[in-house]
């Protein structure tokens, strides 16, 4: 069964037929019915892939249709061929695309934190997994012990919650810009499973979608 409905927004892709496509996955019983991915290609900065939906509509009707659908401009992806574990779905707002659109900058840090267990308690504090992926996947750098270096390289949302732990720990923390990073991406289309975990998706500028002959 494939479930329905994850994050904002309730269109499926941006340019294409995309009012047929959205209406014959409205009509299809999940219940007995299923979305596939059969193949990807990456052809440049294009992801090319090919959906089998399969089943019967509410009426009993049995389906089988095969649509191609594009990614312009592929910044990251996870993917595997199979069954879908949801019906996939594009996105203007998610935790991936939230990092990958975010500017990012270095945090320094010039002095050691007097008790460097409560500082990274406090630290913990503010940091939520979900958002922003696991605690320390952007550097708890620099030599605590030494008193120096950059301690994080990151989303500046994210460092800009870490800077007043900093202060209140006396580690005189500073900025320097991070490396230039690529153009963000737009959309994000989510096929399945837990952000950060086992997620299958694509970040792209854009998406179009055809329906394909058998």
């Amino acid at each position: 069964m494939i479930e329905k409905g994850w994050g904002v927004g309730s269109s499926f892709f941006v340019e294409g037929v995309v009012e047929e496509f959205l209406s014959q996955l409205d009509d299809l019983d999940d219940a007995v019915s299923s979305v596939s991915l059969s193949a990807a290609q990456l052809t440049g900065d294009n992801l090319h892939l090919t959906f089998r939906l399969a089943g019967q509509t509410w009426d009993g009707t049995d389906i089988t249709q095969s649509w191609q659908v594009t990614a312009q401009g592929v910044a990251e992806h996870r993917l595997s061929l199979g069954e879908c574990g949801r019906w996939p779905e594009l996105l203007s707002a998610s935790p991936r695309l939230l990092v990958a659109q975010a500017p990012w900058r270095k945090l320094m840090f010039s002095t050691a934190p007097a008790d460097a267990a409560a500082f990274l308690s406090d630290l913990r504090a503010v940091h939520d997994d979900e958002k922003w992926d696991t605690f320390g996947k952007y550097g708890l750098g620099g030599q605590l012990d030494l008193g120096y270096g950059v301690f994080a390289d990151g989303p500046a949302p994210l460092l800009e919650l870490y800077h007043p732990v900093l202060e209140a720990h006396r580690m005189r923390p500073s900025w320097l810009p991070s490396a230039p990073r690529p153009t963000p991406p737009r959309k994000c289309l989510h096929l399945g499973g837990t952000v950060w975990k086992d997620d299958l998706y694509m970040l792209a500028q854009a998406f179009v979608a055809t329906q394909q002959p058998l």
